[in-house]
């Protein structure tokens, strides 16, 4: 009889142990495979040197249920090589642990997005970067502190202090935690090998020095125009004119090298005011690019259309009118003016 005992004790634990480790399977596997939340969507960031320990403290504070005991058998149990990948992520309504952790492992971290602006100063882009509230600001002041420049510019620019024109203006993709550095740095790369191309293919005779006198001379396209139309022929215009000596006479010169001072209304005596930038009072090209000019600037300038035009005027509607002489610059410049203040007087008419 107590042999017969043992023996029933020892089946029915031993069936019991069988039934609790195929309940505690049954429990996990539904535990790691089932929806965390059925409407709500979670943002964790992983910082390096995280641990899963501060993941799980992080899923308590958003009172989501994951035992530190649970998480780390499941784990060993489902994914045995899981690897904690700094990132951003995303535990979106309907996903369960078992996506969730997957999307740690391959490092599918939450991607932004950042446009640098055709036309725009670096000044104005940096600006813009400071409204983007997932990226570090830079750790020093001075911008040279924080952006390294490729050699090859820092020779072009002889000795010159500015970093105006050098960023490609594009989409660049960023996660939480990256930096304005980072993204600058990501852009003057990209410019520096765009330019390189573009320099290698360029038209034959052009006034330019070199490559950085093209980025300068793009970064005055960008401004004069939005049209990709015109870019062409207004690069045709400004090559001509340095070909034979004759000044570029462009505002958007004027108003860059005036700065703050530049109150919205260009004047005549700011065009007669002498100074680095001003291209109505010097000849040839101002010291520095004016703002960051695009791919399609920049092969323009490298791909003029040289005519007979040396002169053109804004129509008001986006687009220029073209002219050969100074007397039929002058009389477009009357008409479109007129025009322009006629256009003002029916608006205000109508309001």
């Amino acid at each position: 009889m107590k042999m017969k005992f043992i023996f029933s004790n020892k089946k029915f634990l031993i069936f019991f142990l069988l039934f609790l480790f195929l309940f505690s399977c049954f429990f996990v596997n539904r535990f790691w495979y089932s929806p965390i939340s059925k409407s709500n969507n979670y943002n964790f960031v992983i910082y390096p040197g995280n641990t899963i320990d501060n993941l799980i403290q992080d899923f308590d504070s958003k009172n989501i249920f994951a035992p530190k005991v649970l998480i780390r058998f499941a784990l060993a149990f489902f994914k045995p090589d899981f690897i904690l990948k700094a990132g951003e992520y995303t535990l979106a309504a309907d996903t369960s642990f078992n996506d969730f952790f997957k999307l740690i492992q391959k490092g599918i971290s939450n991607q932004y997005k950042f446009l640098f602006v055709e036309g725009m100063t670096l000044n104005q882009t940096i600006e813009s970067l400071k409204k983007e509230s997932k990226l570090k600001p830079f750790q020093h002041k001075l911008i040279s502190n924080n952006i390294s420049l490729d050699k090859k510019a820092i020779e072009l620019m002889d000795g010159l202090d500015s970093y105006e024109g050098w960023f490609l203006p594009d989409t660049y993709f960023y996660e939480s935690g990256d930096s304005w550095a980072s993204i600058l740095q990501r852009s003057h790369i990209a410019m520096m090998d765009f330019l390189n191309d573009e320099w290698e293919n360029r038209q034959n005779d052009l006034p330019y020095k070199n490559l950085y006198e093209a980025l300068i001379m793009a970064s005055i396209i960008e401004k004069e125009t939005g049209l990709a139309s015109e870019r062409k022929k207004i690069s045709g215009v400004f090559v001509k004119r340095l070909k034979i000596g004759m000044r570029l006479q462009t505002d958007p010169t004027v108003i860059y090298g005036m700065g703050e001072d530049f109150k919205g209304n260009l004047r005549r005596k700011d065009l007669l005011r002498d100074g680095m930038y001003n291209t109505y009072t010097r000849k040839g090209l101002p010291p520095t690019p004016i703002s960051l000019p695009g791919r399609e600037s920049i092969h323009a300038a490298l791909n003029p259309q040289i005519g007979d035009e040396l002169y053109f005027v804004a129509k008001g509607d986006g687009g220029h009118y073209f002219s050969k002489t100074l007397e039929e610059h002058e009389l477009a410049v009357k008409r479109f003016q007129i025009l322009k203040r006629t256009e003002k007087y029916k608006s205000y008419l109508q309001n």
